[in-house]
């Protein structure tokens, strides 16, 4: 038995796409327009979380990721907020959480976006299931990816 799914549904995830592209386009281009981030590796992390986040992606980047004139980084001591050696102030605390896990979810994305095309020309099976195969591929490139947006950051 197949299930069918509402006829709306098929021009929602068409539209959720574009919009995912179009925030990651537009957030590329502000990157590259504006002065580039401060871990160049960011300057890939939002636009690559764009994609899958969409406009509340370029929202996040918009509000924690935008550098120079407005940027959200508060001009002054607040509370919950530490200063940096430099004298400026540093992000609070949910901030730096934040952006620090877009690496994660960068990796992620770039090996969903990869991994069936790898799969698709060197399939392979893990205990019999080429599912658990291709999850066992996606793995290992999201950890990859992940350790490598993790490591240019540092």
């Amino acid at each position: 038995m197949s299930a069918t799914l509402p006829a709306w549904m098929h021009p929602l995830a068409w539209t959720m796409v574009l919009l995912g592209i179009a925030s990651a386009a537009i957030a590329a281009f502000e990157i590259s327009r504006r002065a580039p981030q401060s871990m160049t590796v960011m300057g890939y992390v939002w636009p690559i979380n764009a994609l899958w986040a969409g406009v509340i992606g370029l929202w996040v980047y918009w509000k924690l990721g935008r550098m120079g004139p407005g940027s959200a980084l508060p001009a002054m001591k607040m509370p919950g907020m530490n200063m940096k050696a430099t004298g400026k102030p540093a992000r609070p605390f949910w901030q730096s959480v934040v952006t620090g896990t877009l690496h994660c979810g960068a990796g992620c994305s770039l090996a969903d976006l990869v991994g069936p095309f790898v799969f698709h020309a060197l399939p392979f099976a893990v205990a019999g299931s080429m599912v658990f195969g291709e999850w066992t591929l996606d793995y290992i490139l999201a950890l990859g990816a992940g350790v490598t947006f993790q490591y240019a950051a540092l």
